[in-house]
Protein backbone atom coordinates (compact mmCIF):
# COMPACT_ATOMS: atom_id res chain seq x y z
CA UNK A 1 0.00 0.00 0.00
CA UNK A 2 0.87 3.55 0.03
CA UNK A 3 3.53 4.66 2.86
CA UNK A 4 1.58 7.16 4.98
CA UNK A 5 3.09 11.02 4.81
CA UNK A 6 5.91 11.62 6.65
CA UNK A 7 5.07 14.01 9.91
CA UNK A 8 5.05 17.59 10.15
CA UNK A 9 7.47 18.99 12.43
CA UNK A 10 5.90 20.88 15.35
CA UNK A 11 6.63 24.74 14.83
CA UNK A 12 5.73 27.60 17.26
CA UNK A 13 2.41 29.32 16.43
CA UNK A 14 3.10 32.01 14.13
CA UNK A 15 0.51 34.28 12.48
CA UNK A 16 -0.93 32.29 9.33
CA UNK A 17 -2.17 33.47 5.65
CA UNK A 18 -4.54 31.52 3.71
CA UNK A 19 -4.87 32.74 0.45
CA UNK A 20 -8.26 32.21 -0.62
CA UNK A 21 -9.35 29.05 -2.24
CA UNK A 22 -12.63 29.25 -4.19
CA UNK A 23 -13.44 25.79 -4.65
CA UNK A 24 -16.69 24.09 -4.58
CA UNK A 25 -16.96 21.97 -1.87
CA UNK A 26 -19.34 19.77 -3.94
CA UNK A 27 -21.84 20.08 -6.80
CA UNK A 28 -21.10 19.76 -10.72
CA UNK A 29 -19.32 23.54 -10.26
CA UNK A 30 -16.55 21.10 -8.53
CA UNK A 31 -14.10 20.91 -11.26
CA UNK A 32 -14.52 24.01 -12.78
CA UNK A 33 -13.91 25.88 -9.32
CA UNK A 34 -11.20 23.66 -8.46
CA UNK A 35 -10.86 21.69 -5.57
CA UNK A 36 -10.66 22.85 -1.51
CA UNK A 37 -8.79 19.73 -0.79
CA UNK A 38 -7.54 15.95 -2.83
CA UNK A 39 -7.23 12.87 -1.16
CA UNK A 40 -7.21 9.89 -3.86
CA UNK A 41 -7.83 6.80 -1.98
CA UNK A 42 -6.47 4.80 -4.55
CA UNK A 43 -4.11 4.86 -7.60
CA UNK A 44 -7.49 3.94 -9.70
CA UNK A 45 -8.89 7.19 -8.26
CA UNK A 46 -6.39 9.71 -9.90
CA UNK A 47 -6.37 7.88 -13.11
CA UNK A 48 -10.26 8.08 -13.19
CA UNK A 49 -9.81 11.54 -12.35
CA UNK A 50 -7.08 12.00 -15.37
CA UNK A 51 -9.43 10.04 -17.44
CA UNK A 52 -11.87 12.47 -16.82
CA UNK A 53 -10.12 15.73 -17.36
CA UNK A 54 -8.59 14.43 -20.53
CA UNK A 55 -12.21 13.90 -21.73
CA UNK A 56 -13.50 17.80 -20.55
CA UNK A 57 -10.59 18.72 -22.86
CA UNK A 58 -10.91 16.88 -25.52
CA UNK A 59 -14.49 17.96 -25.80
CA UNK A 60 -13.36 21.93 -25.40
CA UNK A 61 -11.53 21.17 -28.49
CA UNK A 62 -8.15 20.66 -27.47
CA UNK A 63 -6.04 18.44 -28.88
CA UNK A 64 -2.05 18.40 -27.53
CA UNK A 65 -2.74 17.30 -23.83
CA UNK A 66 -0.59 16.65 -20.66
CA UNK A 67 -1.43 14.01 -17.84
CA UNK A 68 0.97 14.44 -14.96
CA UNK A 69 1.01 12.40 -11.28
CA UNK A 70 3.05 10.29 -9.41
CA UNK A 71 2.81 6.62 -10.68
CA UNK A 72 3.87 4.91 -7.67
CA UNK A 73 3.73 5.71 -4.33
CA UNK A 74 6.49 7.90 -2.87
CA UNK A 75 7.00 9.66 -6.33
CA UNK A 76 7.71 13.07 -5.11
CA UNK A 77 10.99 15.31 -5.93
CA UNK A 78 11.62 13.94 -9.07
CA UNK A 79 10.19 10.43 -8.95
CA UNK A 80 13.34 8.79 -8.08
CA UNK A 81 12.19 5.20 -8.57
CA UNK A 82 13.77 2.60 -10.13
CA UNK A 83 12.99 2.90 -14.26
CA UNK A 84 11.32 -0.69 -14.84
CA UNK A 85 8.84 -0.36 -11.96
CA UNK A 86 8.02 3.52 -13.15
CA UNK A 87 7.64 2.07 -16.63
CA UNK A 88 5.45 -0.80 -15.72
CA UNK A 89 3.37 1.07 -12.89
CA UNK A 90 2.50 3.88 -15.54
CA UNK A 91 1.35 1.49 -18.90
CA UNK A 92 -0.59 -0.67 -16.28
CA UNK A 93 -2.27 2.88 -15.48
CA UNK A 94 -2.60 4.27 -18.91
CA UNK A 95 -4.42 0.78 -20.23
CA UNK A 96 -6.89 1.51 -17.61
CA UNK A 97 -7.15 5.09 -18.88
CA UNK A 98 -7.56 3.93 -21.89
CA UNK A 99 -9.81 0.84 -21.08
CA UNK A 100 -12.43 3.38 -19.45
CA UNK A 101 -12.35 6.37 -22.48
CA UNK A 102 -12.83 3.22 -25.10
CA UNK A 103 -15.41 1.94 -22.80
CA UNK A 104 -17.33 5.42 -22.26
CA UNK A 105 -16.81 7.24 -26.16
CA UNK A 106 -16.47 4.44 -28.33
CA UNK A 107 -13.04 5.70 -29.28
CA UNK A 108 -9.79 3.86 -30.35
CA UNK A 109 -7.21 4.34 -28.53
CA UNK A 110 -3.30 3.55 -29.30
CA UNK A 111 -0.71 3.56 -26.80
CA UNK A 112 3.17 4.44 -27.71
CA UNK A 113 6.02 3.56 -26.08
CA UNK A 114 9.41 4.88 -26.93
CA UNK A 115 10.78 1.34 -29.06
CA UNK A 116 10.04 -2.51 -30.69
CA UNK A 117 11.80 -3.94 -27.66
CA UNK A 118 9.52 -2.44 -25.44
CA UNK A 119 6.95 -2.86 -27.36
CA UNK A 120 7.08 -6.46 -28.18
CA UNK A 121 7.49 -7.15 -24.43
CA UNK A 122 4.34 -5.02 -23.75
CA UNK A 123 1.72 -6.42 -26.60
CA UNK A 124 2.91 -10.26 -24.89
CA UNK A 125 2.42 -8.90 -21.09
CA UNK A 126 -1.19 -7.48 -22.01
CA UNK A 127 -2.35 -9.46 -24.71
CA UNK A 128 -5.61 -10.27 -22.93
CA UNK A 129 -6.66 -7.23 -22.77
CA UNK A 130 -5.71 -6.08 -26.72
CA UNK A 131 -7.86 -8.45 -27.74
CA UNK A 132 -10.33 -5.62 -27.56
CA UNK A 133 -10.70 -3.83 -31.10
CA UNK A 134 -10.12 -0.37 -29.74
CA UNK A 135 -7.41 -0.79 -27.84
CA UNK A 136 -3.75 -1.00 -29.49
CA UNK A 137 0.14 -0.69 -28.80
CA UNK A 138 2.61 0.45 -30.74
CA UNK A 139 6.12 2.27 -30.90
CA UNK A 140 7.71 5.82 -31.67
CA UNK A 141 10.61 4.47 -33.62
CA UNK A 142 7.89 1.89 -35.65
CA UNK A 143 8.60 -0.46 -38.35
CA UNK A 144 11.93 -0.28 -39.77
CA UNK A 145 12.19 1.45 -43.32
CA UNK A 146 14.71 -0.62 -44.65
CA UNK A 147 16.73 -4.12 -44.84
CA UNK A 148 19.27 -2.47 -42.79
CA UNK A 149 17.13 -1.53 -40.18
CA UNK A 150 15.02 -4.45 -39.73
CA UNK A 151 18.55 -6.61 -39.59
CA UNK A 152 19.51 -4.08 -36.98
CA UNK A 153 16.45 -4.53 -34.72
CA UNK A 154 16.60 -8.31 -34.46
CA UNK A 155 20.28 -8.38 -33.87
CA UNK A 156 19.04 -6.14 -31.09
CA UNK A 157 16.22 -8.24 -29.84
CA UNK A 158 18.34 -11.48 -29.70
CA UNK A 159 20.82 -10.05 -27.45
CA UNK A 160 18.09 -8.66 -25.40
CA UNK A 161 16.47 -12.36 -25.15
CA UNK A 162 13.66 -11.51 -26.97
CA UNK A 163 14.04 -13.19 -29.96
CA UNK A 164 13.29 -12.40 -33.69
CA UNK A 165 10.87 -8.91 -33.88
CA UNK A 166 7.21 -10.24 -33.97
CA UNK A 167 6.02 -9.41 -37.35
CA UNK A 168 2.22 -10.09 -36.03
CA UNK A 169 2.71 -7.64 -33.31
CA UNK A 170 3.93 -4.59 -35.65
CA UNK A 171 1.50 -5.47 -37.82
CA UNK A 172 -1.28 -5.11 -34.89
CA UNK A 173 0.84 -1.76 -34.26
CA UNK A 174 0.11 -0.71 -37.26
CA UNK A 175 -3.26 -1.17 -38.06
CA UNK A 176 -3.83 0.29 -34.43
CA UNK A 177 -2.10 3.35 -35.53
CA UNK A 178 -3.99 3.88 -38.75
CA UNK A 179 -7.14 3.63 -36.89
CA UNK A 180 -7.25 5.44 -33.63
CA UNK A 181 -8.90 8.10 -32.43
CA UNK A 182 -6.46 9.01 -29.52
CA UNK A 183 -3.12 8.64 -28.80
CA UNK A 184 -1.00 8.29 -25.36
CA UNK A 185 2.21 8.50 -25.30
CA UNK A 186 4.61 7.17 -22.09
CA UNK A 187 7.85 6.27 -20.98
CA UNK A 188 9.73 8.28 -23.35
CA UNK A 189 13.34 9.52 -22.09
CA UNK A 190 14.80 13.70 -22.89
CA UNK A 191 16.70 11.74 -25.55
CA UNK A 192 13.85 10.48 -26.82
CA UNK A 193 11.59 13.67 -27.20
CA UNK A 194 12.52 14.75 -30.81
CA UNK A 195 11.17 10.70 -31.62
CA UNK A 196 8.37 12.05 -29.93
CA UNK A 197 7.62 15.35 -31.62
CA UNK A 198 8.33 13.27 -35.30
CA UNK A 199 5.74 10.77 -34.51
CA UNK A 200 3.33 13.65 -33.49
CA UNK A 201 3.66 15.34 -36.51
CA UNK A 202 3.55 12.55 -38.92
CA UNK A 203 2.01 10.04 -37.74
CA UNK A 204 -1.08 11.39 -35.14
CA UNK A 205 -1.24 14.68 -37.30
CA UNK A 206 -4.49 16.61 -36.01
CA UNK A 207 -6.00 13.57 -34.10
CA UNK A 208 -5.28 14.01 -29.93
CA UNK A 209 -2.78 12.82 -28.13
CA UNK A 210 -2.39 12.96 -24.27
CA UNK A 211 1.75 13.26 -23.05
CA UNK A 212 1.02 10.83 -20.16
CA UNK A 213 3.39 10.60 -17.56
CA UNK A 214 6.44 11.93 -19.10
CA UNK A 215 7.77 14.03 -16.20
CA UNK A 216 8.06 16.67 -18.93
CA UNK A 217 9.31 19.09 -16.05
CA UNK A 218 12.26 17.22 -15.14
CA UNK A 219 12.98 16.45 -18.87
CA UNK A 220 12.75 20.33 -19.83
CA UNK A 221 15.36 20.99 -17.26
CA UNK A 222 17.99 18.36 -19.24
CA UNK A 223 17.30 20.20 -22.95
CA UNK A 224 19.93 22.45 -24.00
CA UNK A 225 22.99 20.40 -22.04
CA UNK A 226 25.53 18.18 -23.80
CA UNK A 227 24.50 15.12 -25.47
CA UNK A 228 20.97 16.08 -24.88
CA UNK A 229 18.44 17.63 -27.58
CA UNK A 230 17.99 21.02 -27.80
CA UNK A 231 15.99 23.16 -26.07
CA UNK A 232 14.05 23.97 -28.79
CA UNK A 233 12.10 21.18 -28.02
CA UNK A 234 10.22 22.27 -25.86
CA UNK A 235 10.07 26.22 -27.37
CA UNK A 236 8.67 24.86 -30.44
CA UNK A 237 7.20 21.11 -29.42
CA UNK A 238 6.23 20.99 -25.04
CA UNK A 239 4.96 24.32 -25.25
CA UNK A 240 1.77 23.29 -27.17
CA UNK A 241 0.89 20.75 -24.64
CA UNK A 242 -2.46 21.93 -22.37
CA UNK A 243 -1.77 20.16 -18.94
CA UNK A 244 -5.25 18.56 -18.05
CA UNK A 245 -4.31 16.72 -15.28
CA UNK A 246 -1.52 17.40 -13.11
CA UNK A 247 -0.52 16.62 -9.41
CA UNK A 248 3.36 17.27 -9.24
CA UNK A 249 3.89 16.63 -5.31
CA UNK A 250 7.07 17.16 -3.39
CA UNK A 251 8.85 17.68 -0.43
CA UNK A 252 10.61 21.11 1.45
CA UNK A 253 12.48 21.72 4.65
CA UNK A 254 13.20 25.28 6.45
CA UNK A 255 15.49 26.02 9.30
CA UNK A 256 13.72 28.38 11.67
CA UNK A 257 15.26 29.94 14.90
CA UNK A 258 13.27 27.98 17.44
CA UNK A 259 12.60 24.32 18.41
CA UNK A 260 12.50 22.31 16.48
CA UNK A 261 14.75 24.54 14.46
CA UNK A 262 13.96 22.42 10.81
CA UNK A 263 10.30 22.60 9.31
CA UNK A 264 9.61 19.92 7.03
CA UNK A 265 6.58 20.46 4.73
CA UNK A 266 5.04 19.15 1.65
CA UNK A 267 2.55 20.11 -1.20
CA UNK A 268 2.14 19.58 -4.43
CA UNK A 269 0.65 21.92 -7.41
CA UNK A 270 -2.31 20.51 -8.78
CA UNK A 271 -4.60 20.94 -11.63
CA UNK A 272 -7.54 19.44 -12.90
CA UNK A 273 -9.29 20.64 -16.29
CA UNK A 274 -11.10 23.30 -16.67
CA UNK A 275 -10.50 24.41 -12.83
CA UNK A 276 -7.59 26.64 -12.18
CA UNK A 277 -3.99 26.05 -10.73
CA UNK A 278 -3.72 25.09 -6.91
CA UNK A 279 -1.32 25.19 -4.86
CA UNK A 280 -2.31 22.27 -1.92
CA UNK A 281 -0.70 21.73 1.32
CA UNK A 282 -0.44 18.04 2.63
CA UNK A 283 -1.38 17.55 6.32
CA UNK A 284 -0.65 14.36 8.20
CA UNK A 285 -3.66 11.74 7.64
CA UNK A 286 -5.68 14.51 5.59
CA UNK A 287 -4.37 14.37 2.04
CA UNK A 288 -3.87 17.79 0.41
CA UNK A 289 -5.58 21.15 0.51
CA UNK A 290 -5.93 24.11 -0.69
CA UNK A 291 -3.56 27.06 0.02
CA UNK A 292 -3.32 29.42 -3.28
CA UNK A 293 -5.01 28.93 -6.31
CA UNK A 294 -5.66 31.11 -9.77
CA UNK A 295 -6.86 30.49 -13.13
CA UNK A 296 -3.66 31.30 -15.12
CA UNK A 297 -0.49 30.93 -15.33
CA UNK A 298 0.39 27.79 -13.97
CA UNK A 299 2.24 28.65 -10.63
CA UNK A 300 6.52 28.26 -11.13
CA UNK A 301 8.25 25.56 -8.70
CA UNK A 302 9.21 28.73 -6.81
CA UNK A 303 5.98 30.61 -6.28
CA UNK A 304 4.24 27.15 -5.39
CA UNK A 305 6.90 27.14 -2.42
CA UNK A 306 6.34 30.80 -1.38
CA UNK A 307 2.17 30.16 -1.44
CA UNK A 308 3.05 26.89 1.17
CA UNK A 309 5.69 28.96 3.34
CA UNK A 310 3.00 31.52 3.15
CA UNK A 311 0.37 29.17 4.20
CA UNK A 312 2.62 28.01 7.07
CA UNK A 313 2.92 31.67 8.49
CA UNK A 314 7.10 31.29 7.59
CA UNK A 315 7.45 33.36 4.44
CA UNK A 316 10.00 35.60 4.81
CA UNK A 317 9.36 39.35 4.82
CA UNK A 318 8.91 40.09 1.13
CA UNK A 319 11.67 42.25 -0.69
CA UNK A 320 13.73 41.54 2.74
CA UNK A 321 17.64 40.70 2.93
CA UNK A 322 16.33 36.85 4.06
CA UNK A 323 14.16 36.76 1.24
CA UNK A 324 16.87 37.40 -1.13
CA UNK A 325 19.66 35.35 0.77
CA UNK A 326 17.35 32.38 1.34
CA UNK A 327 15.95 32.16 -2.24
CA UNK A 328 18.73 33.34 -4.19
CA UNK A 329 19.38 35.43 -7.18
CA UNK A 330 17.76 33.10 -9.52
CA UNK A 331 14.37 32.24 -8.47
CA UNK A 332 12.57 30.09 -11.74
CA UNK A 333 13.97 28.18 -14.74
CA UNK A 334 15.07 28.37 -17.88
CA UNK A 335 11.72 27.40 -19.11
CA UNK A 336 9.39 29.24 -17.23
CA UNK A 337 11.73 32.34 -17.89
CA UNK A 338 11.98 32.12 -22.02
CA UNK A 339 8.19 33.08 -22.73
CA UNK A 340 9.14 34.97 -25.36
CA UNK A 341 10.97 32.27 -27.21
CA UNK A 342 7.57 29.78 -27.00
CA UNK A 343 5.34 29.23 -30.02
CA UNK A 344 2.89 28.37 -27.57
CA UNK A 345 1.77 29.15 -23.77
CA UNK A 346 -0.69 26.23 -23.83
CA UNK A 347 1.81 24.55 -21.22
CA UNK A 348 1.41 27.04 -18.72
CA UNK A 349 -2.37 27.76 -18.60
Amino acid sequence: GTAPPRAFARWPARPARLAPCYAAASGADTVAKGRDRYRPATFEEIVTDAKNATLRALDAGNQLMEVEYPAVPGGNNGYMTEGNAWNDANLQQVFAAAQKISDERGLKVHVVVPDNVELVRYAKEYEDRLEDPNLSIGSLTGRPENAAGAAWQNVSFLFGALGRMDEAVMDAADFGEVGAGLFIILNASTVELPLVRTYVEDKVGDRPVVLWNLQLDTLRSDLGLPAFPGKAVHYEFLSKFLPVFYLRQRDYSKTIPDPPYTLNYSGALFREFPGPWQVMRKKDGAGLFCVAERKAPRYTLFESKQELLVSLGEAEEKGSNMEFLRAGYKTSTWFEEDEELEVSDAWRM
